[in-house]
């Protein structure tokens, strides 16, 4: 493992961001049966795993894309080119702002009382894991479950997601968690590919 080599980070980054997905579906199905005189009551969810457990996959995937921006600003600095252009970067984009600010006030404390670069103190908020269905190759999607013993038949590219928003300390919504994700990667990926670091 090499931590200089931006590729290499990259790559490591981008596994990390495969987190936000699971294929093992059974092991994210909750069934909760409650019998009532002669009526029964099922509920199946597909939120399993404990909450803190997802929150550390967010923030192990926000830290990663942190970690990147750190490693782009130091292959930059080595290859002669000026490490300012990810701070710029980062002044211009709300999403790369956010991004710092949550993994910093994750580190020092709610809200940031210095080097807040959002000035949003943003939260994030609604975390949940869901079922998401989705087709392949023209194929629709399905999903057919016994709630009874948690048997179940799934045929597309479905998985269990990480679904999450950020809000702004007044409670607007600013994104998703995945429009963060997303956005500030391809804000990363773009500095890195425009100044030949991959």
């Amino acid at each position: 493992m090499d931590f200089n080599d931006t590729k290499e980070r990259l790559e490591r980054t981008l596994a990390s961001l495969n987190s936000r997905f699971s294929y093992e579906i059974g092991k994210a199905i909750k069934i909760e049966n409650r019998r009532e005189g002669e009526s029964m009551t099922l509920t199946v969810s597909f939120d399993a795993n404990d909450v803190r457990e997802v929150e550390n996959k967010i923030f192990i995937i926000l830290h990663n894309l942190v970690n990147l921006k750190n490693c782009i600003k130091n292959s930059l600095e080595k290859s002669g080119c000026d490490k300012a252009l990810v701070e710029n970067a980062i002044n211009q984009s709300l999403y790369l702002q956010v991004l710092v600010d949550l993994v910093n006030q994750e580190k020092h404390g709610y809200p940031l009382t210095k080097n807040n670069r959002s000035n949003k103190n943003p939260v994030i908020k609604d975390i949940s894991q869901g079922l998401r269905l989705s087709g392949t190759d023209g194929h629709p999607a399905s999903f057919t479950m016994n709630p009874f013993d948690g048997t179940f038949h799934s045929e597309g590219d479905n998985a269990i997601v990480i679904s999450a928003k950020v809000y702004d300390d007044k409670g607007m919504l600013l994104f998703s968690i995945d429009e963060l994700v997303d956005k500030s990667l391809g804000s990363l990926k773009e500095i890195a590919i425009s100044n030949k670091l991959i």
